[in-house]
């Protein structure tokens, strides 16, 4: 019975988005995101702890970037409530809003890497600046 479950959650995720618009992305309450984005820290999972030091380090300089989770193929009952609390966690240890990026596609339009960290820098329209967060962390790259 639970593979058969695990098989209908496996055949849900491959389901591509119809139709042509590019999902909004939400915070974590489901509240859909507005304003303008300069510097966005766009994180998997496997990238989360490196976002955090970006994003703490880039507030330290003076900038304040918006962390986008993806989460992409985790928007199923009960998967997406778990996504949700442990997002909510992480926003109340680093103070600051986290959007989440369900389908992938906002990240896909901006040319990030799946997996990992990215860090982006956007002039409202366009990407500007594409870099790993170790490039950051390094101090190969710096973000200004």
């Amino acid at each position: 019975m639970m593979s058969l479950f695990i098989l209908l959650c496996l055949r849900l995720i491959e389901q591509p988005a119809m139709g042509n618009e590019v999902p909004p992305l939400e915070d974590t309450a489901g509240n859909p995101a507005s304003g303008p984005v300069g510097i966005v820290v766009y994180s998997a999972r496997d990238g989360a702890a490196a976002a955090s030091l970006v994003g703490s380090q880039l507030c330290g300089a003076g900038l304040h970037p918006q962390a986008v989770a993806d989460v992409r193929g985790l928007n199923f009952w009960p998967a997406s409530g778990f996504v949700r609390g442990t997002v909510q966690s992480q926003e109340a240890r680093d103070g600051a809003r986290i959007l989440l990026d369900w389908t992938g596609v906002w990240g896909d339009s901006l040319g990030a890497p799946a997996g990992g960290c990215t860090v982006l820098k956007t002039d409202g329209e366009h990407v500007t600046m594409m870099t790993s967060c170790s490039a950051v962390l390094e101090g190969h790259v710096r973000v200004e």
